[in-house]
């Protein structure tokens, strides 16, 4: 379930950046997902979101299950002009070892997953624990013609124009999610 969210972006480090903070509890992965869902159809990459919302279920879900964080999972989305950069941080500084499992087990293919959808993907200590990322390619929308989308996410165009983009998300992500981001966008244009 989502506890707070917030977009406080550092100088242009974060930009085009959404971040949410998750209690780490069985319904983590389920918000995870649904927060995916949205910005990636508010940014309009949905040739990306399929693959953004599975690596991001599979990573949440570890921070949960084996992160063993108390109070805060961190998820964060960063729009690069070519890639979604997804970032999972959480309170447990044991970084994650890719490892060949055996096929008949329950369990243990969450990061086989990430691996194969992930452009590269890897972890780092950070001060309250691990931070946990994958970068996604921005696919072309396959209902275009040609190889690129014939319309770009407005977000995006002020990515690749360096512009630096805050997001603050004030109540739970719903149907007033576009219009926070709309006036958050405008906020730091004046």
């Amino acid at each position: 379930m989502l506890s707070r969210r917030e977009g406080q972006v550092p100088g242009a480090a974060l930009a085009g950046g959404q971040q949410v903070v998750l209690r780490p509890d069985p319904k983590a992965a389920a918000a995870g997902r649904d927060f995916v869902h949205r910005t990636c159809l508010l940014w309009g990459l949905e040739a990306t979101l399929d693959a953004a919302v599975l690596v991001v279920s599979e990573l949440v879900t570890n921070a949960v299950v084996h992160g063993r964080s108390q109070v805060t999972v961190r998820l964060r989305l960063r729009l690069r002009p070519d890639r979604l950069l997804i970032e999972v941080e959480d309170e447990d500084s044991r970084l994650p070892v890719l490892q060949d499992n055996d096929w008949d087990a329950l369990g243990g293919r969450g990061l086989m997953l990430v691996d194969a959808l992930a452009a590269r993907w890897g972890s780092q200590p950070c001060p309250c624990g691990k931070l946990v990322w994958a970068e996604l390619p921005l696919l072309p929308d396959p209902s275009a013609s040609g190889s690129a989308r014939t319309e770009q996410s407005p977000l995006l165009d002020e990515v690749e124009r360096g512009e630096t983009v805050v997001v603050t998300l004030a109540h739970d992500v719903d149907d007033d999610f576009t219009a926070d981001v709309a006036a958050s966008r405008a906020a730091v244009r004046s």
